[in-house]
């Protein structure tokens, strides 16, 4: 036998075994069955039933519902969703730019919620003087909470800080509409509802000390806000709700200060290059603390996570 031959037999028989794995792997796909942990399997792909819970979540279902048939539309839903994105990959769409970068996005945001869920677990509960001191401090979310009606004015942030000044004669809503014309400064103008538990302390206070007498500026990385108050009414939280809700807040609270000090941290550590133009912006801490914040905010519930 010479050395062509053999080698053409090497291959035939390697092209055999080839085919046989294969076909052995396809067949056991085939051979898959819905039993166990197992309550469906899709082309050969298992859907469990974790997926399943997963999929139900932590729904509270009403008293008499039909358990079994709201499970089986979960699956049902399940199964449709897995055919119609096989038919996304048979199509290519999971090969498209758009896709790669919204994969990353959903990937990493998922990652930082169940970061944040971890991080909370260990978390101890604060303490009933931690609470006093809390509730004490923010009067503006328990005994001193409003419903507030503002005129607001809202208008992209200038490239300098001009505006500022320009500002800080006016004394009424019509003197600032006056002046950013002058401006031209394009904004826009609406009545809306604010609730002092969402504000910080210093904006509350002063706002209480400027009343309806004149507008207040709040100006932002992402747009200016020119309010003035035009009615506010009295909604204290009910007593019954204060520590429950002093409690999520300072868990909130830690847990956001916990991620604040590990992007610091990452920060530290990572080498991270700018192209011209694209650098951090200066206040590059509130940009962090809004990232733990916004982490924090999106883990589902800190006090369920700390006493799972």
């Amino acid at each position: 036998m010479d050395y062509r031959s053999g080698k053409r037999q090497v291959l035939k028989r390697g092209l055999s075994w080839t085919a046989v794995v294969t076909a052995a792997i396809f067949l056991a796909g085939c051979d898959k069955q819905p039993e166990g942990q197992v309550v469906a399997v899709v082309n050969g792909d298992e859907i469990t039933l974790q997926e399943l819970n997963a999929e139900l979540g932590n729904a509270q279902l009403p008293e008499g519902a039909a358990k079994d048939e709201i499970r089986n539309q979960a699956l049902d839903n399940i199964i449709n969703r897995r055919l119609l994105a096989g038919v996304a990959r048979e199509q290519g769409i999971d090969s498209s730019p758009d896709f790669i970068i919204r994969r990353r996005q959903l990937e990493e945001a998922l990652l930082v919620q169940m970061l944040a869920q971890k991080t909370a677990r260990p978390m101890k509960q604060p303490t009933s003087q931690e609470i006093t001191e809390f509730v004490s401090q923010n009067p503006q979310m328990f005994a001193d909470r409003s419903a507030l009606m503002l005129d607001q004015i809202r208008f992209a942030t200038p490239p300098t800080q001009d505006y500022l000044k320009a500002l800080e004669p006016a004394k009424s809503m019509a003197e600032v509409v006056t002046t950013l014309n002058r401006l031209g400064i394009k904004f826009e103008r609406g009545n809306v509802q604010a609730d002092t538990a969402t504000m910080p302390l210093e904006l509350f206070n002063r706002l209480k000390a400027v009343g309806t007498s004149e507008p207040f500026i709040i100006p932002g990385p992402g747009g200016v806000a020119v309010s003035q108050l035009v009615a506010s009414r009295a909604a204290p939280l009910p007593e019954n709700q204060v520590t429950p809700a002093a409690t999520n807040l300072i868990q909130r609270r830690n847990l956001a200060n916990e991620l604040n000090s590990m992007i610091e941290s990452a920060k530290a550590e990572a080498g991270i290059d700018y192209q011209e133009g694209f650098a951090a912006p200066k206040s590059g801490a509130t940009t962090s603390e809004d990232a733990a914040r916004e982490a924090s905010s999106a883990a589902p519930d800190t006090q369920a996570a700390a006493a799972e």
